[in-house]
C-alpha cells in the first residue's frame, strides 16, 4: 500500500506562500495601489499634462492673444533657434536649473548616502549638523525678517504710518 501525501488545503497554501499571503493568480492586477495613486493621477494630469498640452497645441500658432490665430507650425521654434537674444535667455536658465536645483538636489543625496553607511565613524554626527545647518539658519532668518516687518515698530506699521494709514497699523 502506498502512502501519498496530504492533499494541500487552503490553510498549508498560504503558509508555503511567502509572507503568509495567498499566492496572487497570474495575470490579476491589484486595482488597490492604482486607486490610491488616481487622485495624484488626477491633479497632475488636470493641473500639469493638460495645460503642457495646450501650450504645445498654441505654439503652432501665430496669435497675440486676442485676434484670430494662423498656422505657423514650426516657425515658431526655428524662430527660437534663430534668434540670438532668445537662445542666451535658455542657456541662463538652463544654467541657473543646473547650478540652484540638479547640483544640490545631487550632493544632498551623496551626503545623505555617505552620512547614513558612515554610521559607525567618530564625528558623524558633527558633520550631519553640518549639512543641516544651512537649513535651519535660512528658517531663522526668515523668521528674524518677518518679526522685525510686524513689529510694533517695524516696517510695515512705519509705512502704513507715513501713508497715514495710522487706522490700519496693529501692534
Amino acid at each position: 500500500m502506498a502512502v501519498t501525501a496530504p492533499r494541500p488545503t487552503a490553510r498549508n497554501r498560504r503558509a508555503d506562500a511567502p509572507s503568509g499571503r495567498p499566492a496572487r493568480r497570474r495575470g490579476r492586477i491589484q486595482w488597490k495601489g492604482y486607486l490610491y495613486a488616481l487622485p495624484a493621477l488626477a491633479v497632475l494630469t488636470a493641473f500639469l499634462l493638460v495645460p503642457f498640452g495646450q501650450l504645445v497645441q498654441i505654439s503652432l500658432y501665430h496669435w497675440d492673444g486676442v485676434s484670430a490665430s494662423t498656422w505657423a507650425g514650426l516657425a515658431n521654434y526655428t524662430e527660437i533657434a534663430r534668434n540670438p537674444q532668445l537662445r542666451a535667455g535658455f542657456l541662463h536658465s538652463f544654467v541657473l536649473i543646473l547650478f540652484f536645483a540638479v547640483f544640490p538636489i545631487v550632493l544632498a543625496l551623496l551626503l545623505a548616502a555617505v552620512t547614513t553607511r558612515a554610521s559607525r565613524l567618530r564625528g558623524v554626527s558633527f558633520f550631519r549638523a553640518v549639512i543641516f545647518l544651512p537649513q535651519v539658519v535660512a528658517m531663522v532668518v526668515t523668521a528674524t525678517a518677518w518679526t522685525a516687518i510686524y513689529a510694533p515698530d517695524g516696517i510695515l506699521n512705519t509705512a502704513l504710518r507715513t501713508f497715514g494709514l495710522k487706522a490700519v497699523t496693529r501692534p
